[in-house]
């Protein structure tokens, strides 16, 4: 569920990539702010209390992601000169 912030479409193409190889996951992206109903909906079913997180389900298991935790970011590539933004992946 996004807020303030609309999901970026580097963490889009992740999260797309990850429904493109299996047809068991689901991804759908929610503006609470066009559709409040849904937004309540899934809150109240996944427990979830902040925008912009992410929720992996399966089996009854449940794990949160916000979107900050999304992104891996690769600082090694500083200790070689090269700008910090080439390094980030995700």
């Amino acid at each position: 569920m996004t807020h303030r912030r609309r999901c970026s479409p580097r963490r889009r193409s992740s999260l797309d990539r990850y429904k493109a190889a299996s047809p068991k996951i689901q991804v759908e992206y929610i503006d609470p702010e066009r559709d409040p109903l849904r937004t309540k909906t899934l809150a109240q079913e996944f427990g979830v209390s902040s925008a912009n997180t992410v929720v992996f389900a399966a089996a009854g298991r449940k794990k949160y992601v916000t979107s900050e935790q999304l992104a891996d970011y690769d600082y090694s590539g500083m200790q070689m000169g090269q700008r910090q933004d080439e390094g980030v992946q995700g």
